[in-house]
């Protein structure tokens, strides 16, 4: 019979999940050029969002943090009415789902592609046509750009539209850093710029729609000047061109240091105590050997000493020197 009372484990676990706070998503920073006077107008700005700023000047240029949505609407809003030059970026809120319908005929509407997504409970933003870069004509790819959302998440589990089996995926990101059409500057779009415009073509102060340049006339980069146009991915000034520095080598490791660092402590010699008898059981005692009276007669017989059979055998080398020596003749 289960326990009426939840284990304290579980009741944790239970509290955590209903009791998490969301996480707090900060505003994109906010970069305003060609400052004069940035204590002025960070002041304008606090006045505005009615919130406490915080910034950093770099140069010329105010990087502005605020700490939220609304502070950063109205910062934006401030840059519009003053026509300021700044850049920002996107909102975590505000990003979207791109995603690439493959397997449609060219000729399809793309409001047909809408109300077919609608159908499936898939609300679509825009809906398009894509086009090859090098001839401008269109291709059997759809970008669909859909707010993001639980039931918008389910479009790439789509097989079949309109009696048509398709393919769709996320869209690929672009190679290189992202490059602003407005002002040909990188990491960040031309929708969150308002910096002075520059051709990509001919490096003019005009957006590029506006260009007037003949098509044999060579293009200008606006960034390094030379004869490309401004976003060519060879150009020296691209980032991608300049990869990050590699990190400082660490400091040369000393071995020896390490071999003392991963050996076992030294165990500290305990105090001797003293100790008694009792602390060691007896040590075992051999018995002492028994003379022999044999032993005992030759050490004091001095007759059995001369029937020994190594005295005999001296005895008798003894008595051939003597031989030896009475026969030996004297001179007279």
């Amino acid at each position: 019979m289960p326990s009426p009372h939840p284990s304290p484990r579980r009741a944790q676990r239970s509290a955590n999940t209903t009791h998490s706070i969301p996480r707090r998503q900060m505003a994109p920073p906010i970069i305003i050029d060609n400052i004069k006077n940035g204590t002025t107008l960070l002041k304008s700005l606090q006045a505005v969002t009615k919130t406490k700023l915080t910034a950093k000047l770099t140069r010329t240029s105010l990087r502005i943090y605020p700490q939220t949505a609304h502070a950063y609407h109205k910062i934006r809003h401030y840059i519009d009415e003053q026509k300021l030059q700044a850049h920002t970026y996107m909102l975590p809120e505000e990003k979207k789902i791109k995603a690439v319908i493959r397997g449609m005929p060219i000729d399809m509407p793309p409001t047909e592609i809408a109300e077919e997504l609608l159908e499936k409970n898939i609300t679509a933003e825009e809906v398009h046509i894509m086009t090859n870069k090098m001839t401008g004509l269109p291709m059997p790819l759809f970008l669909v750009t859909l707010n993001k959302n639980p039931d918008n998440q389910k479009i790439f589990n789509i097989t079949q539209l309109g009696y048509m089996e398709v393919k769709i995926e996320a869209l690929r990101k672009k190679y290189g850093p992202a490059q602003c059409f407005r002002c040909q500057g990188f990491y960040h779009s031309s929708k969150y710029c308002t910096r002075e415009p520059k051709c990509v073509k001919c490096a003019g102060i005009h957006l590029t729609r506006e260009c007037t340049k003949a098509a044999g006339t060579p293009p200008k980069c606006c960034l390094c000047d030379g004869e490309h146009p401004a976003n060519y991915l060879a150009c020296p000034r691209n980032p991608i061109n300049h990869p990050p520095k590699p990190k400082d080598a660490p400091p040369p490791v000393n071995r020896w240091r390490l071999r003392a660092a991963a050996r076992a402590p030294r165990v500290e010699p305990q105090q001797a105590q003293e100790l008694s008898t009792e602390d060691f059981p007896p040590l075992p005692t051999q018995p002492k050997p028994k003379k022999t009276p044999q032993e005992d007669t030759i050490a004091t017989d001095p007759f059995t000493i001369l029937k020994h059979p190594k005295c005999r055998e001296l005895y008798k080398e003894m008595m051939e020197f003597v031989n030896i020596a009475q026969n030996i003749p004297t001179k007279a």
